[in-house]
This record gives C-alpha cells, structure tokens and sequence, in this order.
C-alpha cells in the first residue's frame, strides 16, 4: 500500500492536506490521480502543510506537463510511465485546489507547492525513485507561480489545432466545467469583473484560450506541437527531462506510444483528419475567432522543446 495526498481542505488561511493508502497497482492502472483515489483511496489522515519539514532532498520530479486539452498529453505521460522506477502522475487537482488559493498568501506559495510534492515524493518512493507529472490544464494560468516555485523542473506545454481539440471535447464532453466562474475565463490583461458569463462550448473554450494566454508569458515553458508525437517523446522531451533513453528504455517507450492512450487494450490510430471534419460549425468558429488567436501567442512567445 502507498500513503499518498488524496485531497486538501482549508482550515482558514492554512491548507491541511488529507492523505490516504491506496494499493500501488491500482494506482497506476487507473487514468487520473483523482479517479484512483476517488473510487480506491482509505483516507487515514490529515496533515498540516505548512508544518511539513522542507529538507534538501530532491524532489523527484524530473519534468512536467501543461497541456492544452485533447492535445496528446496523457499519451506523453504514459510514454515516460513506462519506464522503470518513474511514476506519471496524471492531473492531480489537489495543486488546483492549492494553487487556487495561493494568490492570496504569495510569499508561502513556493514552500507550500514544495512541500506537497516531497507528499508525492515520499509517498511514491515505495515504487519509483522519480515523477513525471501532468498538471490539469487550469494550471496554465499558474505556470509562472509554478515554475518559480519549482526552478529545476523542466516544464512543456502541448497544443494542438483549435478545431481537432473542440471536435474532441464535442465529441466527449469534458467533466467539471459547468458555471465556470469568471475569474477562470479572464486572460492576463483581463478583468474578471468585466468578463462576460457564458456557458457551453464558448465558456470552456473562453478558458482554454485563457490558459494559453496565462502560459505564453511563461518562457521557461517549452512548447511541443500534437503532431510532433510520438516520436517527440523520447527524441526532444526525454532529453529536456534529463533522460537520455537506453536501448531498453527507448522500446519502452515506443511500445506504450503504439497504444491507444484512452484504451490501452486498442492500438493508437492517428484521428486529426476525421476530427477536422467532425467539428461542428460554432466549433469550428470558436476555434478560429477565439482560440487561434491565444495559441498564436504561444507558438510566437515559447521555443520549441527541440530548441532546448
């Protein structure tokens, strides 16, 4: 069994952080961090965050994913997954929860997010000595608090065209999204108070296109394009995580890349072609007025993970 962070409530000002055994197979079968602990996960104790001690041990985590949505992403996480003794750790929104909060305590944010990922260091370290994490896409507008927080950690962004991502998400609606509030519909030059509700395709979009905004002003962030994948995995982003793949660890990669990500039972078979012609007509709209424009400012404002 591992005792893992599974959930993290607020007493105030201070974050407790709930943790949780859950068996470790069962945890990297399942596709989320939140739906392993949600459906497997025996809560069995409460921790204060700021009282975990912040030691000089590595953290563990060698790289991190920010993603656009629908964009290859847990396809990547899974590449480096497979390798021995690394853990992929898929969008624990345990850090939204945190992050969402930070900005009122800015001087504990560095510390705090430290100090819940030795959580996960020391919680995984029965089976792996490092991680690989990807962030909920919401996190883009935090990737400057992250990645000052967490300076060693090489971090990529993944983006894929506008109209493949909106056709995706028509065709599988993403969960949680419903009354977002404004605030997380806002750019960074935007004033949340003057942003105008919406709801559907157009809220989620308003955000997607928001989070692209957040991160391209984050040039730490590498970004890698969807049609760069598989092969970007272990030829551009290995490298930039500090692995430098082994004979062994190369098939291992391209073994899990041959996969379908979703349904690793089926074999991966490229889709961006049919999802261009699916996406329906306000789909593809908002994907050329609205959030071609913000990925625009990514491609212009972030190098290439192969310029690294």
């Amino acid at each position: 069994m591992l005792t893992v962070p599974v959930d993290l409530v607020w007493q105030g000002r201070a974050p407790l952080v709930v943790l949780g055994e859950i068996p470790a197979e069962v945890l990297a079968a399942t596709p989320t961090w939140d739906e392993a602990i949600g459906r497997h996960a025996r809560r069995t104790s409460l921790v204060p965050l700021d009282s975990i001690p912040l030691d000089d041990r590595a953290l563990g985590l060698i790289g991190a994913i920010h993603h656009m949505t629908r964009c290859g992403s847990t396809a990547l996480l899974r590449q480096f997954a497979a390798l021995e003794g690394l853990a992929g750790v898929s969008e624990p929104m345990i850090f939204f929860k945190l992050c969402n909060r930070l900005e009122v305590d800015s001087a504990l944010a560095a510390p705090r997010v430290r100090r819940l990922i030795s959580l996960f260091r020391d919680g995984l370290a029965p089976v792996a000595e490092r991680m690989v994490i990807k962030w909920p896409t919401l996190l883009c507008r935090w990737a400057d608090l992250l990645a000052a927080a967490l300076p060693e950690v090489p971090m990529v962004f993944i983006h894929r065209r506008p109209d493949e991502v909106l056709a995706s998400i028509e065709a599988r609606p993403l969960g949680n999204v419903h009354d977002l509030p404004p605030r997380l519909l806002a750019g960074p030059q935007d004033d949340p108070a003057q942003v105008a509700p919406t709801d559907g395709l157009a809220a989620i979009v308003a955000a997607l296109a928001a989070n692209c905004r957040w991160i391209a002003q984050v040039p730490s962030v590498r970004r890698l394009d969807f049609t760069e994948l598989p092969q970007a995995g272990w030829r551009d982003v290995a490298p930039f995580f500090g692995i430098t793949p082994t004979a062994e660890q190369l098939s291992a990669m391209q073994s899990e890349a041959a996969r379908d990500a979703k349904n690793r039972n089926r074999a991966f078979v490229p889709d961006s072609m049919g999802k261009r012609v699916t996406a329906s007509p306000d789909a593809q709209r908002l994907a050329s007025e609205v959030l071609a424009p913000a990925l625009a400012e990514v491609t212009s404002n972030l190098a290439s993970v192969r310029d690294n």
